[in-house]
């Protein structure tokens, strides 16, 4: 069994994300506790940390691991990504909006992240952020490159939701075009796609 693994946190990790995949949840926590004992300032341990956590089901350990990731200076885009969108989804207005404000520091060009961060502003009920949050990840965009389907998407919701009809409707006509315009055609406005 698992309980004759080495005293070592990076053997850990690898065992802790496997047996997360196999659905595993309860032995690859155990497992990246372990690890996390061990070695509590490694990354990668306290990553998988908090995705063993949310394997489990168990969101708000999963989100103090995010944010001890975060303090200690080591996380990545997706870490912040997660973290901020699970404390909305937990309804934490505050430490959602904290961890954005991080996260835009760190990876300010980031257009992933302010997408999600307009999400997390609509879980939070929030649309004249949400509203901001996509507007500011439409102007990060490259020159030549189109809005995705999403970030279309968050944008007309969070327009509609902030009593801005005209220009949801705008919005959502963008995104019917962007879907026709698809190399795989889908049309936006036929309720059968």
């Amino acid at each position: 069994g698992l309980k004759h693994l080495p005293a070592d946190a990076a053997l850990g990790v690898r065992a802790s994300t496997i047996l997360t995949q196999q659905k595993e949840t309860k032995l690859a926590l155990h497992t990246i506790q372990k690890a996390v004992t061990l070695h509590a300032n490694l990354s990668a341990a306290l990553r998988s940390l908090a995705k063993a956590f949310l394997a489990d089901g168990q969101k708000e350990p999963a989100l103090n691991a995010y944010e001890k990731l975060i303090a200690e200076g080591h996380a990545e885009q997706a870490d912040f990504a997660y973290a901020g969108y699970l404390a909305a989804n937990l309804h934490f207005s505050v430490r959602s909006k904290a961890i954005f404000q991080q996260a835009e520091t760190r990876f300010p060009e980031d257009e992933s992240l302010a997408r999600i961060e307009g999400w997390a502003f609509i879980n939070l009920n929030d649309p004249r952020a949400a509203v901001a949050a996509f507007q500011r990840a439409r102007s990060l965009l490259k020159p030549d490159t189109k809005p995705s389907a999403d970030l279309l998407t968050g944008l007309s919701l969070s327009q509609w939701l902030n009593q801005k009809p005209e220009d949801a409707i705008a919005t959502y006509r963008q995104l019917i075009e962007a879907g026709l315009a698809a190399k795989e055609p889908k049309d936006w406005a036929d309720p059968k796609t």
